[in-house]
């Protein structure tokens, strides 16, 4: 019965997620350019819950750009969520994963770049300018980046280039490396550029990061207490909107979008761990309804609080089962 229902499970992700992969690996499609180990693009539907397990590339970056959808992903000294537009920087050797192992519904492209500290070479780039490049790149903090057109539209050149090759003739394939090749040497450069500028006009204080930290700590005990926010500022004597831009700058969600992810997540472990009706969890996380909360639920998760139980008993069953958990970056 475990089994049925673990696959069940699994079969409607695979169904509800679209994935175009262009790398070495054995599923992947032909790629271009050696100094690109992958290249692919992800729709999520629905939410994937253990996709997006701790790993780490040990001698690449990982450039995620997020087109639809907002998810939360996290390092070990990082807490992020991105929505449309947003590019998500780790580095070699950098664990990260989605917050609680999920992958959010969504839709986004990822590019994993050898460094050049590393071994690997970006050809047909002047050698100083991709040093300087791979410096800035290493230099990068902090991990999420507000994309520009500009380097949305290489991104969508590099990726159309690949899928072109599948059907372009031989001969033209040296045309199809000189553009694709072009079309990254820009994304990079957008990218530290984008890095720098917004280093140089980086307003917020070391005071003010301190002060975000600081909240985050009190908003972790209390999230679902609508006053603990006034009296936190209070406390601290802090204007509401200065934190609120804090917060927006740092973590890239406003107090009450925290707030509201925080009281999920403590909800979801209820859920998950318990045997209290969606109601009662409801309640106790200070949501008006079930109806609400399951609202609520299924939009910040991508799951209904109901299928969200099932599946957390799928997984903790003590049958043997066979399920992926492969890495986020074999999608």
């Amino acid at each position: 019965m475990h089994d049925r229902v673990v696959h069940k499970v699994l079969d409607e992700k695979m169904n509800m997620s679209r994935r175009l992969v262009f790398g070495s690996g054995s599923r992947a499609g032909h790629h271009l350019l050696p100094e690109v180990l992958e290249l692919g693009r992800g729709t999520f539907a629905v939410a994937d819950v253990g996709h997006l397990q701790p790993h780490c590339h040990p001698d690449a970056y990982e450039l995620c750009f997020i087109t639809s959808g907002e998810v939360e992903w996290a390092t070990p000294t990082s807490r992020d969520v991105l929505r449309k537009r947003d590019v998500y920087i780790t580095h070699p050797g950098e664990m990260h994963w989605g917050c609680d192992s999920t992958m959010h519904p969504c839709t986004l492209y990822w590019v994993i770049l050898g460094s050049l500290d590393h071994g690997y070479t970006w050809p047909d780039l002047d050698q100083g300018a991709a040093m300087q490049a791979n410096d800035l790149l290493r230099q990068m903090r902090p991990h999420r980046l507000r994309g520009t057109r500009r380097a949305f539209d290489a991104l969508t050149e590099l990726f159309e280039e690949h899928a072109a090759t599948r059907t372009r003739p031989t001969s033209q394939q040296a045309l199809g490396v000189a553009n694709a090749r072009a079309a990254l040497h820009r994304l990079v450069i957008e990218l530290v550029r984008t890095s720098d500028e917004r280093n140089k006009t980086h307003t917020q204080s070391a005071d003010l990061l301190a002060s975000t930290q600081t909240a985050i700590q009190i908003l972790l005990r209390e999230p679902h207490d609508p006053q603990v926010i006034r009296r936190m500022c209070r406390s601290m004597g802090m204007n509401y909107n200065q934190l609120n831009e804090a917060f927006v700058e740092h973590l890239g969600a406003t107090i009450s979008q925290y707030c509201l992810r925080q009281r999920i997540r403590l909800a979801r472990a209820r859920l998950e761990q318990s045997d209290a009706s969606v109601t009662e969890i409801a309640a106790e996380f200070g949501f008006s309804s079930g109806q609400h909360f399951a609202t609520t639920f299924r939009r910040v998760t991508g799951l209904t609080p109901s299928s969200c139980r099932r599946t957390a008993i799928s997984l903790h069953s003590p049958e043997p089962t066979s399920l992926n958990t492969q890495n986020f970056a074999n999608r």
